[in-house]
């Protein structure tokens, strides 16, 4: 979201394939290129290609690149290993938005270790990327239809296959873009960097990764940490059980909790009538195509909400809103709707499609019968069988699977992993996909291992919670002992929002733009996603962010026109300020249903532009406490 809101802002997601152990053994090559994605202000990675066998089976196997980037620490102390990390999706681009992550991610972890990350064969930045321009075509074309779940599995199936038929006319070999593949994978790097051992860091599919590593190359190790976990085990069935076990987290915290079950009383009525009223009367609404950024008209059904909420719990920082979400939506309030579209839309080229099913047609599918499947979906609860079948919970999925991979699965990649190389566990209660006893059952197996729970988190609990960072940091100094945990005693369920949030005050301190030629007061601990422009938190919902930009240009009058029809901002109600011989004008609006004040003056020749977003709640705090003293504190340098 705040990608996409920043870019609006300043521009206007036969067998397999043996254990590599018994495979390729040729040391592997490391190319160095320029970086090949936006860089974390204050980084300068060396990037560059692995370059490794596409089908380690076949002796004259074409080769692929592997986009990636070694982030140095500077410590002359730092450990031996580097931090590997491993995204999730299956198809999860890491590079695409680490710009944004890096210091949420890795910034405590590179103060003393090199951190190395990279897009996975198939993904991304790496060559070739499976990506699927057929279903971001189809997602585009179908947003202002309402369709059955048969229709939506029919034209999406459709595009899946064509995508994979697209994919092998161009040569791609989609058999090779699996799990043990990707193991050997992060063991070439290991070699062609010359590391001796690695420290591997996987969220999600990333844990799935990594236990596959664990696997095939144990002594490419030295410590492993696997947050919200999906081992090979676990059925992709058992996903609408996974989200109603979520959901009754929700519900329980907030009928335990007076505040919450007094703001929102029977919420998990109110959000199963939610789904029935939207699947009746589906939603309407107006998002900004992030294609062509204009507003396009959104239908929304029950199902597809069900969806959303699915996809929200992921985020810890969401939890606390969402009983208001839920409640916000069933009163007709569009706006969590129409912000969650527009993640999603700024978020289609996150995550390489064809990679996915790759993955998930050769290791998860497979292994679910259409009777298991059809089980599942009777197990549900009615209101969620549409999200469910839409999710791929579906005995069609068997013949997208036969475009994809139509060869017998390894019966290996649906086995418990064993090892005993020293592993952290950590899991969150409200995960709706992983859920804690998966990180339950994968320790009990791994001998050298230790298992943390955390209450009132998400999917991806590491760069969401401070305590399970301190954790993973202590694990990392000494795998062999078990972390201490004291501070998972101060972790408690969501302190639930019952009514307009309060922004917290906003620190400011003096900073000085070099290339943007002025000095000026920017937030205190807010965190630079591109230069010159600051956003407040991770919560993908939080839309407070500043910008300040200088650009060519000459007369302030004329250009107010052009940046007010962008940001939709009246330009008839123009306010002035006069702060440091600068001629301010003051406009506001609302882009997105995100309230935007503009601050624009000129001198010399150059325009200074201060850009202000904020959540309707909070907008005339943060004019008051950021935006004019910001405008007031702000001198071009001589």
């Amino acid at each position: 979201m705040r990608k996409f809101l920043i870019a609006l802002f300043i521009g206007c997601c036969s067998l397999l394939a043996l254990p590599a152990a018994a495979q390729e053994t040729t040391i592997p090559t490391f190319e160095q290129a320029s970086c090949m994605f936006t860089l974390p202000t204050g980084h300068k990675p060396e990037c560059g290609y692995l370059i490794v066998p596409e089908d380690r089976t076949q002796a004259d196997s074409p080769t692929i690149k592997i986009a990636t980037a070694i982030f140095r620490s500077e410590n002359p102390e730092k450990s031996p290993f580097p931090m590997v990390y491993l995204e999730g999706g299956p198809g999860g681009s890491v590079l695409e938005y680490i710009s944004l992550t890096f210091e949420d991610r890795f910034g405590e972890f590179i103060k003393d270790r090199d951190v190395i990350v990279f897009d996975q064969r198939g993904v991304g930045r790496s060559q070739p990327a499976l990506d699927c321009q057929e279903l971001t075509d189809l997602t585009l074309e179908t947003l202002d239809r309402v369709m059955t779940t048969d229709e939506v599995l029919q034209l999406s199936n459709d595009a899946v296959i064509a995508c994979a038929g697209r994919l092998s006319d161009e040569g791609i070999n989609l058999s090779a873009y699996n799990s043990a593949e990707n193991a050997a994978d992060v063991n070439d790097m290991r070699l062609a960097l010359g590391y001796e051992a690695l420290d591997l860091y996987g969220i999600s599919y990333g844990t799935r990764l990594a236990l596959t590593v664990m696997r095939d190359f144990p002594e490419a190790l030295h410590s492993v940490i696997i947050d919200s976990i999906n081992p090979p085990q676990t059925s992709y069935s058992q996903v609408p059980a996974n989200y109603e076990r979520a959901l009754s987290v929700l519900f329980n915290d907030c009928s335990t909790d007076e505040a919450c079950n007094t703001a929102f009383p029977d919420l998990e009525q109110v959000f199963y009538d939610t789904i029935a009223q939207l699947n009746e009367t589906p939603a309407t609404f107006d998002v900004v195509d992030p294609t062509t950024q204009r507003e396009r008209e959104v239908r929304l059904d029950g199902d597809t909400f069900a969806g959303y909420i699915f996809e929200a719990l992921y985020a810890t920082e969401i939890l606390p809103s969402l009983p208001q979400n839920i409640y916000d939506v069933h009163d007709g309030d569009t706006r969590f709707l129409s912000l969650w579209t527009l993640l999603k839309l700024s978020q289609l080229d996150a995550i390489s499609t064809g990679m996915n099913y790759a993955v998930q047609c050769t290791e998860e599918l497979p292994f679910d019968s259409a009777d298991a499947l059809t089980e599942a979906l009777d197990a549900t609860n009615p209101a969620l069988q549409g999200f469910a079948r839409r999710g791929g919970i579906d005995p069609s999925q068997a013949e997208v699977c036969a475009a994809w991979n139509p060869a017998k699965p390894n019966p290996l990649e649906n086995e418990i992993v064993t090892s005993d190389v020293p592993t952290l566990v950590v899991s969150g209660d409200y995960d709706p996909i992983t859920p804690p006893q998966n990180g339950i059952d994968t320790a009990a197996n791994l001998s050298n291992s230790y298992f943390f729970e955390f209450p009132g988190t998400g999917h991806g609990v590491i760069p969401s919670n401070e305590c399970a960072l301190s954790i993973a940091q202590a694990f990392l100094k000494d795998p062999m002992t078990k972390p201490g945990s004291a501070c998972l005693a101060e972790v408690t369920s969501p302190v639930f929002t019952t009514g307009d949030m309060v922004a917290p005050p906003v620190e400011l301190e003096t900073f000085t733009s070099e290339t943007g030629g002025f000095t000026g007061l920017k937030p205190v601990d807010w965190q630079e996603a591109v230069p010159g422009t600051y956003a407040r938190a991770s919560n993908p919902l939080d839309a407070a962010a500043i910008s300040y930009q200088a650009l060519p240009g000459g007369n302030v009058d004329l250009v107010i026109p052009f940046i007010g029809a962008q940001f939709g901002i009246d330009t008839k109600n123009v306010i002035t300020r006069e702060a440091n011989g600068l001629n301010w004008r003051l406009l506001s609006g609302e882009l997105q249903g995100i309230p935007v004040q503009m601050a624009i003056t000129d001198r010399d020749g150059t325009i200074y532009l201060i850009l202000l977003l904020a959540n309707q709640e909070d907008k005339d705090v943060l004019t008051e406490t950021l935006l004019l003293p910001a405008i007031d504190a702000f001198v071009p340098s001589e």
